[in-house]
């Protein structure tokens, strides 16, 4: 059971889903004030049930947004998806939740002019914790194992109907067309068989680029970004820029995998997975199928 918070989990794809899903939160929050009308707000005049409601939806749009939004930015690297797992969803969530009740907590002692007690900071922590908890679980594990049965099935489906590389024709698998990348730097050139270019791994200002040699797997590493490499215009239409870090050869592709993150297309010889943007899921799978 405890490996299942080691498993891949997805990020947001952009900063729209992250803004609707604050937004969804907000909504709730509001809702909350505005139909159920807790801490004794039954006995007030629906105007400042609504003006309440109103503002409390909003600082928790506000707050979860700048934590959604802002933290990816601020540290890139934690918020790696190659590295993001279910484990590392749940507490990213709780922290939000928990920030979500600290702020609100906040703004209700400024406008009440309450004094601050390190007891209610506590009890309140501790209530939205205990309330938030169980939800959170269930809906990141619930998504998780749907989105694994959604990408398996759909891998499986996909490579069962794949093109057979002995049915490949010529034209699509020229065998003597010779490509060649270009780096940055000076003397940074590689030229190959375009049978032998498996992938481009792209990182800050640098890309790895995976080929064989006499069978024989080997990388080189060019200073200079994988746009620029995707503009080369000796490379073949069989190449294929499958995710923002990622740029393969398709025809290399030797089987389609999946996990709740995505596609991952499995490279002849590459000791990794190759991972596929959800954004390109319909163009990846009419590329690599009949």
């Amino acid at each position: 059971m405890a490996n299942i918070f080691t498993q891949p989990y997805p990020l947001p794809n952009n900063k729209k889903t992250a803004f609707l899903i604050c937004s969804f939160a907000g909504i709730i929050i509001f809702s909350i004030f505005y139909f159920f009308q807790p801490f004794g707000l039954n006995n007030e005049n629906s105007n400042l049930i609504l003006k309440i409601g109103l503002l409390y939806g909003l600082i928790t749009f506000i707050t979860s947004l700048l934590i959604a939004v802002g933290l990816p930015v601020l540290f890139p690297k934690t918020f790696d998806e190659k590295k993001w797992t279910v484990i590392k969803e749940i507490v990213f969530l709780l922290f939000i939740v928990g920030s979500i009740a600290i702020v609100n907590l906040l703004a209700t002692q400024f406008f009440y002019k309450l004094s601050f007690s390190f007891s209610g900071f506590f009890s309140i922590l501790k209530y939205t914790f205990g309330f938030a908890l169980f939800p959170v679980l269930f809906s990141v594990l619930f998504k998780q194992q749907l989105l694994v049965q959604k990408y398996k099935s759909e891998a499986k489906n996909i490579n069962e109907n794949r093109i057979k590389k002995d049915i490949i024709s010529e034209e699509m698998t020229p065998r003597i067309e010779i490509v060649r990348f270009i780096g940055d730097n000076i003397s940074e050139e590689l030229e190959i068989e375009a049978g032998d270019f498996l992938c481009a791994e792209a990182e800050e200002n640098y890309i790895t680029i995976y080929y064989l040699n006499n069978h024989n797997l080997k990388k080189v590493i060019f200073r200079m970004s994988l746009k620029k490499l995707e503009n080369q215009n000796n490379l073949p239409h069989y190449f294929f820029r499958c995710h923002k870090s990622f740029y393969v050869n398709l025809n290399n592709v030797s089987q389609l995998s999946g996990n709740a993150q995505g596609y991952k297309l499995n490279i002849n010889l590459l000791p990794f997975l190759v991972p596929v943007s959800r954004s390109l899921n319909a163009t990846i799978k009419q590329k690599i199928t009949i």
